[in-house]
């Protein structure tokens, strides 16, 4: 894990400067460009770089979120530092194609996080969607990598992982499961009348039952799972 000016983790976008780019990817960035930036899940922004030194281009970070709201959101629930520290941990060693990771670091004590990843678009990647003619097709992929994923790991050492926060079994991870329990009954009143009844049916079993299905994710063998397979997470490389 790369080390930061005076252990200072970037917050916002002015804090990208050349300077901090310089001390993490180890060349001489005398100019940075922030092409695009917007606010989600974590905060996102594309930047370019100005820089004799063989670096890309562009590249592709997230940071904190941009409004306190969902700051205090992704703090709660720990989801940054969690993916900060799986690419810095394995970043370099996963067995399917992730993008490329220049930097990543967190902090536990105040959950802040950054990381500095290759620029999808650049490398000529898209991103699907369930409109997609082939999306079938990327489904089924999606599934023979997840099983790559998890073979590797199975039964292995994760010492260095934590335990999603509302998988923890103490009184914050029951606050926040029960917070997730939430989002469903929200998700179920407002679009079960537009889906399957396969919908209806599986988002009522979690909201009455999220306690005892937290249990269960704490047994068994262990293994690395992405854990939020959603079709935005995902990217096609025609390569």
């Amino acid at each position: 894990m790369s080390s930061v000016p005076n252990n200072r983790i970037p917050e916002n976008t002015d804090e990208l400067t050349p300077d901090w780019f310089s001390e993490i990817l180890g060349a001489d960035i005398s100019a940075v460009e922030v092409v695009d930036a917007h606010t989600g899940t974590t905060g996102r922004a594309k930047v370019r770089l100005t820089s004799t030194a063989d670096v890309p281009e562009t590249l592709f970070l997230k940071l904190h979120p941009f409004t306190p709201e969902q700051r205090e959101f992704v703090r709660m629930v720990g989801m940054g530092v969690s993916e900060a520290r799986l690419y810095a941990s394995v970043g370099d060693e996963l067995p399917v194609r992730i993008p490329r990771v220049w930097h990543a670091d967190f902090d536990e004590t105040d959950d802040s996080f950054i990381m500095v990843l290759e620029d999808l678009d650049a490398a000529g990647c898209r991103f699907t969607s369930a409109e997609d003619d082939d999306v079938l097709d990327i489904a089924n992929s999606v599934m023979d990598e997840l099983a790559v994923l998890h073979a590797a790991y199975w039964d292995s050492d994760l010492s260095w992982l934590k335990a999603p926060a509302g998988m923890r079994n103490d009184k914050q991870g029951a606050k926040v499961a029960s917070r997730a329990a939430g989002f469903m009954q929200s998700a179920v009143d407002q679009f079960a009348d537009d889906l399957p009844p396969a919908f209806r049916e599986l988002g009522e079993f979690y909201i009455d039952r999220f306690g005892d299905i937290n249990v269960l994710y704490r047994e068994g063998v262990r293994t690395l799972v992405l854990g939020d397979t959603h079709i935005g997470n995902m990217f096609i490389d025609p390569g």
